[in-house]
C-alpha cells in the first residue's frame, strides 16, 4: 500500500518534470524563431513537433 503510494508520488513528480522541460523547450523555440536568422528559424516552428 504505501509502496505504491509512493510510486504513485514518482510518476507524478516525474510527470511534473516532463511539463516543465516542455514549457522550457517551447519557449526556447520560440525565442530563437523571432531571431531574425533565415528560415531554418521558421521551418523549425512549422514542424510543430
Amino acid at each position: 500500500m504505501t509502496q505504491n503510494h509512493s510510486e504513485i508520488q514518482r510518476v507524478n513528480s516525474s510527470s511534473e518534470n516532463l511539463a516543465g522541460i516542455a514549457s522550457e523547450l517551447e519557449r526556447m523555440i520560440l525565442k530563437f524563431k523571432v531571431e531574425p536568422n533565415g528560415n531554418e528559424a521558421r521551418e523549425l516552428g512549422a514542424h510543430n513537433y
